[in-house]
């Protein structure tokens, strides 16, 4: 029989590797093949709290590892192969030739094969262990990435805080009109001072060449406090505000692997920005014509 695992080796953010690691054990679900899982071995983007100390914690990457761990069976394997990336075809083949034989294929990306199923990530739900208990208010999250972002490497990835806050406003809108209480939260980071980033910092990799300033200025966090019933989440635990993600009835996202994770998992619906690879057809991006009848058949229709 055929088993997938992650292979390790592009360590970088826990969102970017677990949302490998979900595209695996999806492909898994979607074609009767098995899974094996493998554990994350680093993760060497840890955000800005590392930033600020230049210094990753070994204990966070146990602490993510505890929340998807995944209960292996005893398996002896005649072979194992390696892969960064694969095709649905050459997949199923090797799954044809392994019928009488334990064989174990490591894949590091999935997306050649996830970037076109429709909803194979439906097959997530429920494998995470989520430790903060979800609202009893309805409640709209919001992932606001920043962190490295302000990189220029990565700033095409930053979506203004307009964005952000324009989506939470309609939202509210259409609770208002329904007659539902709700909260908005804001999950996001904000250094405690200026941070001198170097190209030797944790998670940086090089992709700069001479050092920058991160100004904790730039941020602009007030600009939320126009929002209702505003709760925010600064500088919280990362595993703890993602929690709350999930939690959340409806999860607007930021560009990000850690907000496409988020909307693979929950079981409400994500607003989202176009980003690098595909969410679930329950989801709705925030530029679709039906935005607001979407929204309100969603809230109308599981709330009330």
């Amino acid at each position: 029989m055929l088993y997938l695992t992650y292979y390790n080796g592009h360590n970088d953010g826990f969102g970017a590797q677990y949302q490998r690691i979900l595209g695996i054990y999806s492909i898994c679900k979607e074609y009767d093949i098995g899974y094996y899982h493998t554990e994350i071995s680093d993760i060497g983007y840890q955000g800005v709290n590392a930033l600020e100390l230049n210094s990753n914690d070994e204990k966070f990457i146990i602490n993510c590892n505890d929340r998807i761990k995944i209960i292996n069976s005893d398996i002896i394997f005649e072979k194992t192969l390696l892969s960064l990336n694969i095709d649905l075809e050459t997949l199923l083949k090797i799954k044809q030739h392994s019928i009488r034989n334990n064989i174990l294929l490591k894949i590091r990306y999935p997306y050649n094969i996830t970037d076109n199923i429709i909803n194979i990530y439906s097959h997530c739900r429920d494998i995470y262990k989520i430790n903060i208990p979800k609202n009893k208010i309805f409640t709209i999250g919001m992932h606001v990435r920043r962190g490295d972002l302000f990189l220029e490497a990565y700033k095409e990835r930053m979506l203004p805080n307009e964005h952000y806050i324009n989506i939470a406003k309609r939202i509210a809108k259409i609770c208002e009109k329904i007659g539902i209480k709700y909260i908005i939260e804001l999950y996001t980071e904000l250094p405690n001072k200026d941070i001198v980033i170097t190209p030797n910092h944790p998670g940086i990799n090089n992709v700069i060449s001479n050092d920058i300033i991160i100004s904790r200025d730039n941020h602009f966090i007030e600009d939320f406090d126009v929002l209702p019933n505003l709760v925010k989440y600064i500088n919280e635990d990362l595993l703890s505000s993602f929690d709350r993600m999930i939690n959340s009835d409806i999860f607007i996202s930021s560009k990000s692997s850690l907000s496409s994770c988020v909307s693979y998992l929950k079981k409400g619906i994500t607003i989202y920005h176009k980003f690098w690879h595909t969410f679930n057809t329950k989801d709705i991006d925030y530029l679709d014509p039906l935005f607001e009848d979407k929204v309100f058949n969603f809230i109308n229709n599981n709330y009330r």
